[in-house]
Protein backbone atom coordinates (compact mmCIF):
# COMPACT_ATOMS: atom_id res chain seq x y z
CA UNK A 1 0.00 0.00 0.00
CA UNK A 2 0.94 3.47 -0.23
CA UNK A 3 2.02 5.54 2.66
CA UNK A 4 -0.91 8.15 3.50
CA UNK A 5 -0.33 11.41 4.73
CA UNK A 6 -1.08 11.40 8.67
CA UNK A 7 -3.94 13.19 10.14
CA UNK A 8 -3.15 15.48 12.34
CA UNK A 9 -4.99 15.63 15.70
CA UNK A 10 -5.72 17.64 18.64
CA UNK A 11 -4.64 17.11 21.37
CA UNK A 12 -4.04 18.46 24.92
CA UNK A 13 -1.08 20.40 25.59
CA UNK A 14 1.87 18.52 27.28
CA UNK A 15 2.43 19.84 30.62
CA UNK A 16 -1.22 18.70 31.20
CA UNK A 17 -0.79 15.61 30.12
CA UNK A 18 1.78 14.86 32.70
CA UNK A 19 -0.26 15.46 35.84
CA UNK A 20 -2.70 13.63 34.11
CA UNK A 21 -1.24 10.63 33.02
CA UNK A 22 1.16 10.70 36.03
CA UNK A 23 -1.42 11.61 38.44
CA UNK A 24 1.30 12.66 40.97
CA UNK A 25 -0.69 15.03 42.67
CA UNK A 26 -3.63 13.68 44.22
CA UNK A 27 -4.87 15.16 47.62
CA UNK A 28 -5.02 13.13 50.10
CA UNK A 29 -8.60 14.07 50.72
CA UNK A 30 -9.50 11.77 47.59
CA UNK A 31 -8.08 8.54 48.79
CA UNK A 32 -9.56 6.36 51.19
CA UNK A 33 -8.07 4.88 54.70
CA UNK A 34 -5.87 2.63 53.23
CA UNK A 35 -3.86 1.58 56.35
CA UNK A 36 -5.27 -2.03 55.76
CA UNK A 37 -4.92 -2.53 52.50
CA UNK A 38 -3.06 -5.82 51.54
CA UNK A 39 -2.71 -7.65 47.62
CA UNK A 40 -4.40 -10.47 46.22
CA UNK A 41 -2.79 -11.34 42.90
CA UNK A 42 -3.68 -14.13 40.26
CA UNK A 43 -2.54 -15.32 36.85
CA UNK A 44 -4.02 -17.04 33.90
CA UNK A 45 -2.78 -18.44 30.73
CA UNK A 46 -6.44 -18.18 29.40
CA UNK A 47 -6.28 -15.71 26.28
CA UNK A 48 -4.31 -15.13 23.61
CA UNK A 49 -1.78 -17.54 24.57
CA UNK A 50 -0.26 -15.38 27.00
CA UNK A 51 -0.09 -14.82 31.01
CA UNK A 52 -2.06 -12.43 32.52
CA UNK A 53 -2.05 -10.46 35.62
CA UNK A 54 -4.27 -8.98 37.68
CA UNK A 55 -3.06 -7.67 41.39
CA UNK A 56 -5.66 -5.65 43.20
CA UNK A 57 -5.07 -4.00 46.59
CA UNK A 58 -7.79 -3.66 48.97
CA UNK A 59 -8.84 -4.19 52.57
CA UNK A 60 -9.11 -7.88 52.30
CA UNK A 61 -9.92 -8.52 56.47
CA UNK A 62 -13.21 -7.52 55.32
CA UNK A 63 -14.89 -10.39 53.92
CA UNK A 64 -17.19 -9.04 51.21
CA UNK A 65 -13.95 -7.37 49.35
CA UNK A 66 -12.64 -10.79 49.32
CA UNK A 67 -15.81 -11.89 47.17
CA UNK A 68 -15.78 -8.82 45.02
CA UNK A 69 -12.19 -9.62 44.40
CA UNK A 70 -13.13 -13.40 43.07
CA UNK A 71 -16.40 -11.90 41.46
CA UNK A 72 -14.03 -9.48 39.11
CA UNK A 73 -11.37 -12.30 38.73
CA UNK A 74 -13.84 -14.81 37.19
CA UNK A 75 -15.13 -11.90 35.25
CA UNK A 76 -11.48 -11.46 34.06
CA UNK A 77 -10.89 -15.09 33.38
CA UNK A 78 -14.15 -15.31 31.58
CA UNK A 79 -13.99 -12.02 29.57
CA UNK A 80 -10.39 -13.57 28.25
CA UNK A 81 -11.89 -16.84 27.21
CA UNK A 82 -14.78 -15.16 25.30
CA UNK A 83 -12.26 -12.35 23.56
CA UNK A 84 -9.83 -15.31 22.80
CA UNK A 85 -12.86 -16.98 20.83
CA UNK A 86 -13.41 -13.62 18.81
CA UNK A 87 -9.95 -13.21 18.16
CA UNK A 88 -7.60 -15.83 17.76
CA UNK A 89 -6.59 -17.28 14.51
CA UNK A 90 -5.86 -20.72 15.85
CA UNK A 91 -9.05 -21.36 16.65
CA UNK A 92 -11.17 -22.39 13.55
CA UNK A 93 -14.73 -20.76 14.81
CA UNK A 94 -13.33 -17.44 15.90
CA UNK A 95 -14.23 -14.37 13.91
CA UNK A 96 -10.75 -13.73 13.20
CA UNK A 97 -10.18 -17.14 11.39
CA UNK A 98 -13.58 -17.24 9.41
CA UNK A 99 -12.87 -13.97 8.16
CA UNK A 100 -9.16 -15.38 7.23
CA UNK A 101 -10.89 -18.72 5.66
CA UNK A 102 -13.09 -16.22 3.39
CA UNK A 103 -12.79 -15.95 -0.20
CA UNK A 104 -12.55 -12.61 -1.97
CA UNK A 105 -16.44 -11.15 -2.14
CA UNK A 106 -17.65 -13.13 0.25
CA UNK A 107 -18.95 -11.81 3.68
CA UNK A 108 -19.71 -13.02 7.61
CA UNK A 109 -21.09 -11.74 10.37
CA UNK A 110 -19.15 -11.04 13.62
CA UNK A 111 -19.36 -9.54 16.97
CA UNK A 112 -19.52 -6.51 18.28
CA UNK A 113 -15.77 -7.00 20.01
CA UNK A 114 -14.74 -8.37 16.02
CA UNK A 115 -16.34 -4.72 14.77
CA UNK A 116 -14.91 -2.18 17.16
CA UNK A 117 -11.35 -3.90 17.23
CA UNK A 118 -11.85 -3.07 13.22
CA UNK A 119 -13.21 0.49 13.71
CA UNK A 120 -10.35 1.23 16.21
CA UNK A 121 -7.80 -0.15 13.64
CA UNK A 122 -9.08 1.44 11.06
CA UNK A 123 -8.97 4.77 12.69
CA UNK A 124 -4.98 4.24 14.08
CA UNK A 125 -4.12 3.16 10.66
CA UNK A 126 -5.55 6.43 8.85
CA UNK A 127 -3.95 8.51 11.67
CA UNK A 128 -0.69 6.90 11.65
CA UNK A 129 -0.50 7.30 7.39
CA UNK A 130 -0.54 3.85 6.68
CA UNK A 131 2.21 2.78 9.37
CA UNK A 132 -0.22 0.63 11.57
CA UNK A 133 -1.77 -2.14 9.58
CA UNK A 134 -3.13 -5.34 10.73
CA UNK A 135 -3.75 -7.18 7.29
CA UNK A 136 -0.49 -7.85 7.62
CA UNK A 137 -0.66 -11.78 8.81
CA UNK A 138 0.17 -13.24 5.28
CA UNK A 139 3.47 -11.56 5.52
CA UNK A 140 3.77 -12.29 9.11
CA UNK A 141 2.93 -16.23 8.52
CA UNK A 142 5.12 -16.27 5.36
CA UNK A 143 8.52 -15.13 7.44
CA UNK A 144 7.62 -17.74 10.24
CA UNK A 145 6.02 -15.46 13.10
CA UNK A 146 2.71 -17.12 13.52
CA UNK A 147 2.26 -19.71 16.44
CA UNK A 148 2.21 -22.86 14.18
CA UNK A 149 6.56 -22.49 14.24
CA UNK A 150 7.07 -21.07 17.68
CA UNK A 151 7.09 -25.55 18.50
CA UNK A 152 10.03 -27.90 18.02
CA UNK A 153 7.89 -29.83 15.92
CA UNK A 154 7.49 -27.50 13.11
CA UNK A 155 6.38 -29.24 9.54
CA UNK A 156 5.77 -27.38 6.29
CA UNK A 157 1.94 -27.18 5.50
CA UNK A 158 1.95 -24.42 2.72
CA UNK A 159 3.99 -24.48 -0.55
CA UNK A 160 5.92 -20.76 0.96
CA UNK A 161 6.98 -22.82 4.06
CA UNK A 162 10.81 -23.42 4.13
CA UNK A 163 11.89 -26.71 5.33
CA UNK A 164 13.81 -25.03 8.10
CA UNK A 165 11.40 -22.79 9.32
CA UNK A 166 13.10 -19.61 9.61
CA UNK A 167 16.37 -20.65 9.22
CA UNK A 168 16.33 -19.26 5.69
CA UNK A 169 14.42 -16.18 4.27
CA UNK A 170 11.20 -16.55 2.45
CA UNK A 171 11.12 -16.57 -1.45
CA UNK A 172 10.90 -13.04 -3.07
CA UNK A 173 8.26 -13.91 -5.64
CA UNK A 174 5.68 -14.81 -2.38
CA UNK A 175 6.70 -11.71 -0.60
CA UNK A 176 5.69 -9.58 -3.60
CA UNK A 177 2.75 -11.39 -4.38
CA UNK A 178 1.41 -11.10 -0.50
CA UNK A 179 2.55 -7.52 0.01
CA UNK A 180 -0.32 -6.79 -2.49
CA UNK A 181 -2.78 -8.52 0.21
CA UNK A 182 -2.22 -5.58 2.71
CA UNK A 183 -4.83 -3.50 2.44
CA UNK A 184 -7.46 -2.57 5.52
CA UNK A 185 -9.31 -0.82 3.15
CA UNK A 186 -10.70 -3.59 1.90
CA UNK A 187 -11.84 -5.09 5.28
CA UNK A 188 -15.44 -4.13 4.66
CA UNK A 189 -17.67 -3.45 7.95
CA UNK A 190 -21.82 -2.89 8.01
CA UNK A 191 -24.49 -2.94 10.17
CA UNK A 192 -25.29 -1.69 14.02
CA UNK A 193 -27.11 -3.22 16.89
CA UNK A 194 -28.90 -5.37 14.66
CA UNK A 195 -25.21 -7.26 14.12
CA UNK A 196 -22.45 -6.88 12.33
CA UNK A 197 -21.05 -7.91 8.87
CA UNK A 198 -17.57 -7.89 7.71
CA UNK A 199 -17.01 -8.34 3.55
CA UNK A 200 -13.57 -8.95 2.31
CA UNK A 201 -12.89 -7.34 -0.82
CA UNK A 202 -9.29 -7.56 -1.13
CA UNK A 203 -8.27 -9.84 -4.66
CA UNK A 204 -6.48 -12.48 -4.16
CA UNK A 205 -3.08 -13.02 -5.52
CA UNK A 206 -1.86 -16.38 -7.49
CA UNK A 207 1.82 -17.85 -6.88
CA UNK A 208 2.94 -21.09 -8.70
CA UNK A 209 -0.84 -21.97 -9.52
CA UNK A 210 -2.14 -21.78 -5.97
CA UNK A 211 -4.48 -18.94 -4.56
CA UNK A 212 -4.06 -16.69 -1.67
CA UNK A 213 -6.44 -14.48 0.27
CA UNK A 214 -6.16 -11.66 2.28
CA UNK A 215 -5.55 -11.91 6.18
CA UNK A 216 -6.63 -10.16 9.53
CA UNK A 217 -4.42 -10.69 12.92
CA UNK A 218 -4.96 -8.67 15.76
CA UNK A 219 -2.21 -9.23 17.44
CA UNK A 220 -0.73 -6.05 18.17
CA UNK A 221 -4.16 -4.52 19.29
CA UNK A 222 -6.34 -7.29 20.68
CA UNK A 223 -4.60 -7.35 24.00
CA UNK A 224 -5.20 -3.48 24.68
CA UNK A 225 -8.89 -3.97 23.99
CA UNK A 226 -8.67 -6.52 26.39
CA UNK A 227 -7.17 -4.73 28.83
CA UNK A 228 -9.48 -1.60 28.26
CA UNK A 229 -12.46 -4.13 28.59
CA UNK A 230 -11.08 -5.19 32.47
CA UNK A 231 -10.56 -1.54 33.26
CA UNK A 232 -14.15 -1.22 32.97
CA UNK A 233 -14.66 -4.05 35.39
CA UNK A 234 -12.36 -2.78 38.09
CA UNK A 235 -14.06 0.79 37.98
CA UNK A 236 -17.62 -0.79 38.07
CA UNK A 237 -16.41 -2.94 40.99
CA UNK A 238 -15.02 -0.05 42.55
CA UNK A 239 -11.43 -0.74 43.12
CA UNK A 240 -9.04 2.05 42.97
CA UNK A 241 -5.68 0.63 43.50
CA UNK A 242 -3.83 -2.07 41.74
CA UNK A 243 -3.17 -3.26 37.76
CA UNK A 244 -4.11 -5.57 35.12
CA UNK A 245 -1.08 -6.86 32.77
CA UNK A 246 -2.20 -9.06 29.59
CA UNK A 247 0.98 -10.43 28.69
CA UNK A 248 3.60 -7.88 30.41
CA UNK A 249 2.92 -5.81 26.86
CA UNK A 250 -0.25 -3.89 27.79
CA UNK A 251 -1.59 -2.89 30.89
CA UNK A 252 -4.09 -0.67 32.64
CA UNK A 253 -3.19 0.82 35.70
CA UNK A 254 -5.21 1.66 38.20
CA UNK A 255 -3.12 3.92 41.00
CA UNK A 256 -0.15 2.45 43.26
CA UNK A 257 0.45 1.30 46.58
CA UNK A 258 4.56 0.88 47.11
CA UNK A 259 5.73 2.49 50.74
CA UNK A 260 7.22 5.37 49.19
CA UNK A 261 4.47 6.42 47.08
CA UNK A 262 1.90 6.43 49.59
CA UNK A 263 3.96 7.99 52.18
CA UNK A 264 4.35 10.54 49.39
CA UNK A 265 0.59 10.83 48.78
CA UNK A 266 1.35 10.26 44.99
CA UNK A 267 0.32 6.74 44.82
CA UNK A 268 2.08 5.96 41.79
CA UNK A 269 3.52 2.93 40.33
CA UNK A 270 7.45 3.10 39.63
CA UNK A 271 7.85 0.59 36.57
CA UNK A 272 10.89 -0.70 35.45
CA UNK A 273 10.60 -0.81 31.50
CA UNK A 274 12.56 -3.93 30.47
CA UNK A 275 16.37 -3.67 28.32
CA UNK A 276 15.44 -4.55 24.68
CA UNK A 277 19.41 -5.25 24.63
CA UNK A 278 22.29 -6.53 27.21
CA UNK A 279 23.43 -3.41 28.62
CA UNK A 280 26.07 -2.78 31.19
CA UNK A 281 24.97 -4.47 34.64
CA UNK A 282 22.59 -7.25 35.69
CA UNK A 283 19.60 -5.15 36.31
CA UNK A 284 16.59 -6.41 33.95
CA UNK A 285 15.08 -2.87 33.67
CA UNK A 286 16.83 0.00 31.42
CA UNK A 287 14.58 2.86 33.05
CA UNK A 288 11.79 3.65 35.27
CA UNK A 289 9.31 5.51 35.39
CA UNK A 290 6.10 6.78 37.59
CA UNK A 291 2.74 6.12 36.30
CA UNK A 292 -0.85 6.05 37.83
CA UNK A 293 -4.27 5.63 36.41
CA UNK A 294 -3.03 5.38 33.21
CA UNK A 295 -2.70 2.68 30.52
CA UNK A 296 0.74 1.43 29.31
CA UNK A 297 2.09 -0.46 25.86
CA UNK A 298 5.22 -1.95 25.21
CA UNK A 299 6.61 -3.33 21.58
CA UNK A 300 9.90 -4.85 20.44
CA UNK A 301 12.16 -6.71 18.49
CA UNK A 302 13.88 -8.64 20.73
CA UNK A 303 11.51 -11.41 22.37
CA UNK A 304 9.91 -12.83 18.70
CA UNK A 305 12.85 -12.54 16.40
CA UNK A 306 15.46 -14.78 14.27
CA UNK A 307 18.83 -14.34 12.62
CA UNK A 308 19.89 -14.94 9.18
CA UNK A 309 23.89 -14.04 8.69
CA UNK A 310 23.85 -12.13 11.61
CA UNK A 311 21.08 -10.19 10.56
CA UNK A 312 17.58 -9.18 13.00
CA UNK A 313 14.49 -10.41 11.81
CA UNK A 314 11.44 -9.49 14.56
CA UNK A 315 7.86 -10.33 14.29
CA UNK A 316 6.95 -6.37 13.31
CA UNK A 317 6.08 -5.36 9.59
CA UNK A 318 6.12 -2.43 7.81
CA UNK A 319 3.12 -2.59 5.81
CA UNK A 320 4.55 -0.90 2.75
CA UNK A 321 7.92 -3.29 2.40
CA UNK A 322 6.33 -6.20 3.75
CA UNK A 323 9.31 -6.76 5.62
CA UNK A 324 10.29 -6.76 9.27
CA UNK A 325 11.28 -3.35 10.67
CA UNK A 326 15.18 -2.33 10.27
CA UNK A 327 15.74 -4.00 7.09
CA UNK A 328 19.53 -4.71 7.13
CA UNK A 329 21.69 -2.03 4.26
CA UNK A 330 25.06 -1.46 3.57
CA UNK A 331 25.15 0.06 6.68
CA UNK A 332 25.16 -1.59 9.93
CA UNK A 333 21.80 -2.33 10.98
CA UNK A 334 19.86 0.34 12.93
CA UNK A 335 16.52 1.35 14.38
CA UNK A 336 14.34 1.19 17.10
CA UNK A 337 14.37 -1.57 19.44
CA UNK A 338 11.34 -1.01 21.64
CA UNK A 339 8.44 1.42 21.62
CA UNK A 340 6.33 2.62 25.07
CA UNK A 341 3.77 4.50 25.04
CA UNK A 342 1.82 5.56 28.23
CA UNK A 343 -1.47 7.08 27.58
CA UNK A 344 -5.78 7.16 27.64
CA UNK A 345 -6.73 3.95 25.89
CA UNK A 346 -5.21 0.75 26.13
CA UNK A 347 -5.85 -0.61 22.52
CA UNK A 348 -4.84 3.00 21.31
CA UNK A 349 -1.27 3.22 22.88
CA UNK A 350 -1.28 -0.26 21.55
CA UNK A 351 -1.47 0.34 18.02
CA UNK A 352 1.09 3.60 18.32
CA UNK A 353 3.75 1.54 20.22
CA UNK A 354 4.12 -0.72 16.91
CA UNK A 355 3.28 1.99 14.63
CA UNK A 356 5.93 4.08 16.02
CA UNK A 357 8.73 1.19 15.80
CA UNK A 358 7.78 0.88 11.71
CA UNK A 359 8.36 4.59 11.74
CA UNK A 360 11.30 6.43 10.21
CA UNK A 361 12.93 7.64 13.26
CA UNK A 362 12.57 11.10 12.66
CA UNK A 363 8.89 10.97 11.21
CA UNK A 364 8.51 9.01 14.61
CA UNK A 365 9.64 12.05 16.76
CA UNK A 366 7.47 14.20 14.45
CA UNK A 367 4.80 12.11 14.94
CA UNK A 368 5.30 12.33 18.71
CA UNK A 369 5.96 15.73 18.60
CA UNK A 370 2.76 16.73 16.73
CA UNK A 371 -0.09 14.35 17.71
CA UNK A 372 0.85 11.94 20.53
CA UNK A 373 1.23 15.11 22.67
CA UNK A 374 -1.45 13.74 24.94
CA UNK A 375 0.94 10.90 25.74
CA UNK A 376 4.06 9.93 27.21
CA UNK A 377 6.75 7.68 25.24
CA UNK A 378 9.62 6.41 25.44
CA UNK A 379 12.19 4.97 22.45
CA UNK A 380 15.28 3.34 22.40
CA UNK A 381 17.44 3.58 19.37
CA UNK A 382 20.81 1.41 18.66
CA UNK A 383 23.03 0.57 16.25
CA UNK A 384 24.52 -2.88 15.59
CA UNK A 385 28.45 -2.58 16.20
CA UNK A 386 27.92 0.45 19.08
CA UNK A 387 28.06 -0.39 22.79
CA UNK A 388 25.45 2.08 23.64
CA UNK A 389 21.87 2.61 22.73
CA UNK A 390 20.18 5.77 22.74
CA UNK A 391 16.60 6.56 24.95
CA UNK A 392 14.42 9.55 23.30
CA UNK A 393 11.50 10.28 25.27
CA UNK A 394 8.70 13.31 26.16
CA UNK A 395 8.51 12.44 29.71
CA UNK A 396 10.38 15.01 32.01
CA UNK A 397 13.87 13.88 33.31
CA UNK A 398 12.39 14.14 36.70
CA UNK A 399 9.78 11.31 36.43
CA UNK A 400 12.37 8.69 34.62
CA UNK A 401 15.23 6.95 35.74
CA UNK A 402 18.42 5.99 34.24
CA UNK A 403 19.06 2.12 35.29
CA UNK A 404 21.94 1.07 33.26
CA UNK A 405 24.92 3.46 31.91
CA UNK A 406 24.63 1.76 28.54
CA UNK A 407 21.28 3.25 27.81
CA UNK A 408 21.60 7.20 26.94
CA UNK A 409 19.30 9.85 27.27
CA UNK A 410 19.78 11.45 23.71
CA UNK A 411 16.99 14.21 23.65
CA UNK A 412 16.08 17.19 25.51
CA UNK A 413 12.35 19.07 25.35
CA UNK A 414 11.75 22.79 24.72
CA UNK A 415 9.55 25.11 26.21
CA UNK A 416 6.82 23.35 24.08
CA UNK A 417 7.49 20.13 26.03
CA UNK A 418 8.33 18.85 22.40
CA UNK A 419 11.07 16.50 21.78
CA UNK A 420 14.85 17.63 20.13
CA UNK A 421 17.11 15.08 19.11
CA UNK A 422 20.71 15.53 20.93
CA UNK A 423 22.04 12.41 19.89
CA UNK A 424 24.52 10.62 17.22
CA UNK A 425 23.24 7.00 16.12
CA UNK A 426 20.62 8.30 14.22
CA UNK A 427 22.97 10.39 11.45
CA UNK A 428 25.85 7.55 11.58
CA UNK A 429 24.47 6.92 7.93
CA UNK A 430 24.07 11.14 6.66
Amino acid sequence: MKRRSIRVLITAPLACAVIILFGCSHARANIPDISNFTARTRYTAEGFGTISVLRLYEDYSEGKNIARFERVWEQVKGLLRELDSVFSPDIETSDVSRYNALEYGESIQVSAHMAHVIEISKSACEEMGGFFDPTVFPLVDLWGFTPRFRTNRFTPVYPYDRPGGRATLPDPEYEEAFLRLVDLNGVILSGGADGFTLKKMTPPVTVNGTVYQAKLDFSAIAKGYAADLVFDILTREGFRFGYFSCGGSSMTLLKGMDRVSAEEGNYCFELGLRKPRPGMNDTSSFIEVMVSDTNLSTSGDYDNAFFVDGVRYSHIFDPETGRPINPPGETPQRGFAIAVVIGSGAARVEAFSTGLLVMPPEDAIAYINDMLQDCMVVLVYYETGQEYYEIITNIPQELITVRDSAYVTACRLDEYGKIEYTGTLMFHSH
